[in-house]
């Protein structure tokens, strides 16, 4: 129970039980990708085709969320053992939805064709507000009670980058600062605190290649270093170490000492996001995406790779999900209840809506979900 609760404290979710891959094919759907994260890794591939040209997968409270870009929209399903279609957001053609982050009933979008953020009402569908900003934004992300979003600067007229702007956003739309900063920079992680990691560079030019440690609060630059490559995904992994990919490499990051570690993954090639799981590292590959990618599973405890899954082609986002269950579980709230906790660790008071809990009485644990 130590354990539990210390794992908690940090921010670890430590009862996701599968990993949840989306895979992107050009201007056709892309199906859903389920694997166990512990051994025997059991994978099941080629679930529910849908969209067109997939870019990011989330899980949220008991569903899973995923944009798709060739066709202007967000899809909702279950999170189930075979995720189920609930329900569709429709943006619009031609806008390029990039990415997304949900909190609560609402989604946040970036609009990576027509330079814009709109956040939406999950349950109505309405629009609730939406947002102008400067060229091509990809990263949306939510911490500390405020959105975080990047626009890469790239010139889609051109074909060339330009100076990155990262924006903090109120959750009502309201720009409450900004930072210019680099060049086509790619991705955000948040390191605790008012600290955060990012990531990118134009892919042709060294000199632009960077990782950057910021403020949040506000938005101003603690550390720039140069890297070997650019990267499009950054992660933290634990402590200072910081899982970094591009498209042709993986590497740690050693904030502290700024050095950067090659992972030894051999040959693999064509990498786009990862995802953490206690002593595991598990890596997506898509090779040249016009045939099966992989799932890397890498052992953080014997720096070696563990396992790898073959899975469909152009695997392109990756995100940890809880296992629901088959059927409504109810808890009455009684004194002995230690305390109630949602899949992210944070201590609630309450079953808030629907989701994944978790009830601890002090001696034994217990998984509710609310739909």
């Amino acid at each position: 129970m130590k354990r539990f609760l210390a794992l908690l404290l940090f921010g670890v979710s430590l009862f996701a039980q599968r990993v949840v891959v989306i895979h992107s094919v050009w201007g056709s759907p892309g199906g859903i990708s389920l694997m166990n994260v512990f051994p025997p890794f059991s994978l099941r591939n080629g679930i529910s085709p849908h969209g067109a040209t997939l870019n990011k997968v989330i899980y949220s409270s008991g569903q899973l969320f995923t944009v798709s870009s060739g066709n202007g929209k967000i899809y909702i399903f279950t999170d189930d053992n075979i995720p189920n279609l609930q329900d569709s957001i429709e943006i619009g053609p031609m806008t390029n939805p990039y990415s997304a982050v949900v909190l609560g009933d609402k989604i946040l979008v970036s609009l990576w064709e027509v330079d814009s953020l709109v956040s939406y009402d999950i349950k109505t569908k309405n629009r609730l507000w939406g947002l102008g900003v400067w060229r091509s934004p990809q990263y949306v992300g939510y911490n500390g009670n405020y959105y975080f979003a990047i626009s890469t600067g790239y010139n889609r007229s051109t074909y060339t980058t330009d100076t990155s702007i990262i924006y903090k956003i109120d959750t009502l739309g309201n720009i409450v600062d900004t930072l210019k900063l680099g060049i086509n920079l790619l991705y955000m992680d948040f390191l605790g605190g008012d600290s955060a990691i990012i990531s990118g560079g134009d892919f042709f030019t060294s000199s632009t290649w960077k990782i950057y440690i910021i403020s949040t609060d506000p938005l101003t630059v603690l550390d720039s270093v140069s890297a070997p490559t650019s990267f499009s995904f950054v992660k933290r992994v634990n402590g200072d170490t910081v899982l970094a990919l591009s498209y042709s490499w993986a590497y740690y990051y050693l904030i502290s000492s700024r050095a950067f570690i090659p992972l030894p993954l051999g040959s693999y090639y064509g990498f786009s996001e990862g995802e953490v799981y206690n002593e595991r590292l598990f890596i997506l590959t898509a090779g040249n995406y016009t045939s099966n990618g992989d799932l890397i599973v890498f052992n953080r405890n014997t720096n070696t790779i563990e396992h790898v899954a073959t899975v469909d082609v152009g695997p392109i986002s990756i995100a940890l999900s809880p296992t629901t269950l088959s059927s409504r579980e109810y808890i009455v709230r009684r004194p002995e209840v230690k305390g109630i906790y949602n899949v992210s660790g944070r201590k609630v008071d309450k079953l808030n809506g629907k989701g994944v809990y978790f009830i601890v009485d002090g001696k034994t644990l217990r998984r509710v979900v609310v739909r």
